[in-house]
């Protein structure tokens, strides 16, 4: 985490989030490649689950 830190404020073009872990990615791109609803299922059962 402390290497996307120092990233995040030294990058001469920051973004607005930063991803990490793989888990975190993982979830990135399940939020670009599928539909909303799908999307919304996948939080459901990650975050209900527990």
């Amino acid at each position: 985490m402390a290497k996307v830190i120092l990233k995040a404020v030294t990058s001469e073009h920051p973004v607005l989030r930063y991803a990490v872990g793989d888990d975190a990615r993982a979830m990135l791109v399940a939020k670009r490649t599928m539909s909303d609803a799908e999307f919304g299922n996948l939080m459901k059962k990650q975050f209900l689950s527990q």
